[in-house]
């Protein structure tokens, strides 16, 4: 939106530079050289001579130097006009500095030469000294006859350009205050509505947003539709988002940025179905990025189609997979009742981390539990349990050292598995459990010494 306003100032700004004029010049002003040098000069401008120009004016002028101030004055060698000219002739050389000079001179002879401070503001602007461009547009419409508002509207654009946001908003209201809101130019409307919202007062920008998003073509028209957009999601004036968004999708349903939006739309109501059919659709319409895949994948395993989030994630995951990726792979191939799978992206997952991760390892231990891995399990756990210690994390440590109890049980590794349990029963969470599990133990191990007593 920046870069609009920049194109719609340089524009403008094209309209009022005059290279030459005597518009306001009325010949009783001009002493009869000064009037004869100027048309010499006007004849070099024309033919793009802009030095031979400068040099005949600069000549005329030192001229005078020997006289007195008054006499310079009466004889045309110090007039305001002389130096305008020569103003105009860096402008056209594109030499703004130089033009501001003679410009600034122009006016301290003649205040109130608005076509002056109007090509001053056009160098200011040039220069990138945006404040003082402000500055002198607002002095051109206070000196102007005709009270154009225009001035106003460059006024505001450059003080928009320097970060004013507050100045600008004070300009621009100005505007709307000489006009009565009345005819207001689309460029003004983009400008106010600018303005506003870096201002942020998004609710003072909305009416201008919403006649811009119905009167503009083109690329401006679809930059307002998304702003208009925007304003209803930030003001949380949900009925009225949803229902343009509807109206936009009817108007261009191939537009993808139009599906995107009714996807955020769906996602902030928690309506994961309606969030992935828009999502898939502007998928259609135009490559989803990263971050869109990645809300794809996760979409995907909300409505449980966990086939297409692996399909997203391992698509992502050839350009670089992180562990919460391969987190979410593993999370869907346990879906998909693949351990195995599972196993492998758990295990690139824990690789990935600098630190060992418990939830990761956890997992790792479940799925070597699923296979019949027991005595990797068993390991598994009993790392789980320690580092979950060190961290203070005693609910976790009490199901890891159960988990490792139930593992060496089915490892064979008896001695293990009850040395297991007895630390899992110091903790209340897993103590009951723990218990029973000892029991189970010694009197399995008491039936088997009683079948082998009766087979002697």
């Amino acid at each position: 939106m920046i870069k609009l306003i920049h194109y719609i100032l340089f524009l403008s700004i094209l309209l009022v530079f005059l290279p030459f004029t005597l518009i306001e010049a009325k010949e009783k002003e001009l002493p009869l050289r000064t009037q004869i040098v100027l048309y010499k000069a006007q004849g070099l401008i024309e033919k793009k001579e802009y030095d031979k120009a400068i040099d005949l004016l600069i000549r005329f002028q030192e001229k005078g130097k020997g006289l007195r101030e008054e006499d310079r004055i009466s004889k045309g060698y110090d007039n305001y006009m002389i130096d305008f000219t020569i103003g105009n002739c860096y402008l056209l050389k594109k030499d703004y500095t130089d033009a501001v000079s003679f410009y600034r001179r122009s006016l301290k002879k003649k205040p109130s030469f608005y076509l002056a401070w109007v090509n001053l503001s056009r160098c200011y602007y040039e220069l990138k000294r945006y404040k003082e461009a402000g500055d002198s547009f607002l002095k051109c419409y206070e000196i102007d006859p005709k009270k154009d508002p225009q001035y106003l509207y460059y006024g505001g654009i450059c003080y928009l350009t320097d970060g004013r946001h507050k100045e600008a908003i004070r300009v621009l209201e100005r505007l709307l205050e000489v006009t009565k809101g009345a005819d207001l130019k689309t460029e003004w409307k983009e400008a106010i509505s600018q303005a506003y919202l870096l201002g942020n007062y998004p609710r003072k920008a909305l009416p201008f947003v919403e006649e811009l998003s119905v009167e503009t073509k083109g690329i401006r028209r679809k930059q307002w539709q998304e702003q208009r957009l925007h304003l209803y999601l930030t003001l949380e004036m949900e009925e009225k988002a949803f229902n343009y968004l509807n109206e936009l999708i009817r108007e261009d349903p191939l537009e993808p940025k139009w599906w995107k939006g009714l996807s955020h739309f769906y996602l902030k109501k928690n309506n994961y179905k309606g969030a992935l059919v828009a999502l898939t659709i502007k998928g259609l319409l135009e490559p989803l990025t990263e971050q869109e895949q990645r809300i794809a994948a996760d979409l995907y395993i909300s409505v449980d189609i966990p086939y297409e989030a692996v399909r997203l994630y391992k698509k992502m995951a050839l350009k670089h997979l992180t562990p919460k990726m391969a987190y979410r792979i593993a999370q869907c191939y346990i879906r998909l009742h693949r351990p195995k799978d599972a196993l492998l992206y758990i295990e690139k997952a824990i690789e990935a981390k600098k630190d060992k991760d418990i939830s990761l390892l956890m997992l790792k231990g479940e799925l070597l539990y699923e296979l019949e891995r027991y005595r990797n399990a068993a390991d598994t756990f009993e790392d789980v349990a320690k580092i979950s210690l060190k961290k203070g994390k005693e609910k976790t440590a009490a199901k890891a050292l159960l988990m490792e109890g139930y593992s060496a049980w089915n490892a064979k590794d008896l001695n293990r598995a009850i040395e297991a349990f007895r630390m899992a029963a110091k903790f209340p969470s897993q103590r009951s459990s723990a218990l029973k599990a000892i029991e189970r133990i010694r009197k399995a191990d008491m039936i088997a010494m009683k079948d082998s007593e009766i087979k002697n």
